[in-house]
């Protein structure tokens, strides 16, 4: 974090729906977006810690742990940007910080939830961590031991495994393939490749490079890439390709 983060981490919350501002703040007023960007962007300060995720110049998550500068106990908070939950986000953010937390002879997490935020319950519960919760009216007090045990330890590789896997499926599993090169030619490389996908080995949309052919395969044949038909947005905006 950066004190010039400042509008960045604002823009996080004032982008987030009144109910994902109520899980975080316990309150859906809008002034809050300012208070949470002043506090993270303020002078460094004992006993604080802030991280950030972001890609494309736009923040999508925060993590922050305060202790007060005193004790081995820091509460913990998290927000991740609407429509990115469930991606990984907050998990990442939360081992990053915990590693900070014990570099700094923090010892334990704690937290104070809605009893109906189950995202953020289950990303304590599915750390790894040995959590403990209270009940107390409609919050759950979370404590979490920062201990470095092999429990934990295996839950973070087999995390880095499954993101491994996911970060595959653009090129295992492509929405769209283009095969530049493809030859009019029986035999030549780049007619075999665009036969073997055009037969039923890609599921996706389907394209030919040709600038001296208009068909190859039944296929419409384009003379360059620049040339190729738009993408629909979903799929052509590179900040949602990363996070796929």
């Amino acid at each position: 974090m950066r004190r010039d983060d400042h509008d960045l981490v604002q823009g996080l919350y004032e982008e987030m729906s009144a109910e994902n501002l109520c899980l975080r703040f316990f309150a859906a007023g809008r002034g809050v977006a300012a208070v949470a960007a002043d506090r993270a962007c303020a002078e460094p300060r004992a006993g604080y810690r802030v991280l950030l995720a972001e890609t494309g110049g736009r923040v999508i998550g925060l993590a922050e742990y305060d202790s007060g500068g005193t004790g081995d106990t820091a509460e913990i908070s998290i927000a991740v940007a609407d429509g990115l939950h469930h991606r990984g986000v907050g998990t990442l953010l939360v081992e990053h910080l915990v590693s900070a937390a014990r570099a700094a002879g923090i010892t334990t997490f704690t937290a104070d939830a809605l009893s109906e935020n189950h995202e953020v319950l289950k990303l304590f519960a599915d750390l790894g961590l040995n959590t403990a919760r209270r009940f107390e009216g409609p919050e759950v007090r979370c404590t979490i031991a920062l201990d470095q045990s092999d429990t934990y330890l295996t839950a973070v590789e087999e995390r880095g495994r499954a993101a491994d896997v996911a970060s595959l499926e653009p090129l295992l599993r492509p929405h769209t393939v283009a095969v530049v090169g493809a030859g009019r030619k029986p035999g030549s490389v780049g007619r075999a490749i665009l036969h073997q996908l055009h037969a039923g080995r890609c599921t996706g949309r389907l394209f030919a490079v040709n600038p001296r052919a208009r068909s190859i395969l039944g296929l419409p044949c384009h003379p360059s890439v620049s040339a190729l038909p738009k993408l629909p947005r979903r799929l052509q905006d590179p900040y949602l390709r990363r996070l796929r």
